[in-house]
């Protein structure tokens, strides 16, 4: 409701206007100004009782972060905030309600002068926290800063305005896993809201910005741990990718391809992006055969899933495609498909009249 709005007697009502991602109309870069962003202290949030939240931030009037803030001083540190939003905090009070997805709170952190965590669903003593912390050269937490807490990166960085927005508009969303249980037979489904960790959300935001000073023809490497969210990372990345415009207003990239071999990063990218553009047609996976590839290379469609190696079979096309930029996301690029595939692809995406032009020279 807050990407989309509501309808309401045959009109939608628009709950909040998010950046776009060119200048080309200035009365939506208007409307995206006139979001209210503000913050509540003390916040008594539950009708059954007294208990009071430390923080609050709300977005036009509606509650997306709450959070509780601790002091090694006071003799409490993070893990006492955890524990009580495991135990203090009933999560069917109104702004913690959960059914297939936040009803109203997105995010709840807990935080302290050296540690951030966050939860995106609060679940009584099952409630799982992440952390949020930039790590600690090779380890974890948060290096020290002169006169400033650890955790000032939280207020500084990611609860600023344009980022709170950004987060909302184009990173968080609704995953679903399915799946079928091997010793009973039946179907499971299970719901997480995603919020990126901190590392997520550095590496995304990095790379569009490194993509929108300089342009197609730069090389990225990441390095992303295991369990640490890669499928997530590029599904966002893709999606500012495909609508990114330079400083000029300009496409940055006419397609993003996403090269992978694992069906559950296709089924979520498409999910993820659908989350964010609630259209057809923007994510197109190639599950058949090297021509369908070829024909959505040469239809414009914006982010395009294939495997690596039916790169090979469309040499015959290449000269028929359109002159065009190409973003080019590699999943695994440590494994074999770094290797002659790769050397393939970019041969065939390049530009046959430069190379021509190099080699007469």
């Amino acid at each position: 409701m807050l990407r989309h709005g509501f309808k309401f007697y045959g009109q939608t009502v628009k709950l909040a206007t998010f950046e776009p991602g060119n200048n080309l109309n200035p009365t939506v870069w208007d409307l995206y100004k006139k979001n209210r962003l503000t913050v509540v202290r003390q916040v008594r949030y539950d009708p059954n009782n007294d208990n009071e939240l430390d923080l609050v931030l709300f977005l036009n009037g509606l509650p997306i972060v709450t959070c509780e803030l601790k002091n090694a001083i006071t003799g409490q540190k993070v893990g006492h905030a955890k524990k009580q939003y495991r135990e203090d905090r009933d999560p069917k009070a109104p702004i913690f309600r959960w059914r297939d997805g936040a009803k109203r709170a997105l995010v709840h952190f807990a935080v302290d002068t050296d540690e951030a965590w966050m939860s995106t669903r609060l679940a009584g003593l099952s409630t799982w926290f992440l952390p949020f912390n930039k790590g600690d050269g090779h380890g974890k937490g948060n290096p020290a800063v002169e006169d400033k807490h650890r955790t000032h990166y939280l207020w500084e960085e990611v609860w600023e305005r344009s980022s709170l927005l950004d987060l909302v508009g184009r990173f968080i969303h609704l995953q679903t896993e399915k799946g079928v249980n091997p010793n009973t037979g039946k179907t499971w489904e299970k719901k997480t809201l995603i919020f990126p960790r901190y590392h997520q959300r550095d590496c995304v935001r990095r790379l569009v910005a490194g993509a929108r000073a300089k342009g197609a023809g730069t090389n990225y490497l990441v390095q992303h741990s295991a369990g640490s969210g890669k499928s997530n990372s590029i599904a966002w990345l893709a999606h500012r990718l495909a609508s990114l415009h330079d400083a000029d207003d300009q496409k940055v990239y006419d397609a993003v391809v996403v090269l992978t071999d694992r069906r559950v990063l296709d089924q979520q990218l498409q999910e993820t992006i659908h989350q964010f553009e609630h259209k057809t047609g923007v994510v197109e996976k190639i599950d058949k055969h090297s021509d369908q590839l070829a024909e959505a290379l040469q239809g414009g469609v914006p982010i395009i899933i294939s495997t690596i190696h039916k790169f090979g079979f469309i040499q015959d096309k290449i000269e028929s495609l359109p002159d065009r930029r190409y973003a080019i996301i590699v999943d695994e690029a440590h494994s074999s498909q770094s290797g002659e595939m790769a050397v393939k692809v970019k041969e065939l995406l390049s530009d046959s009249s430069l190379e021509a032009k190099l080699k007469a020279d």
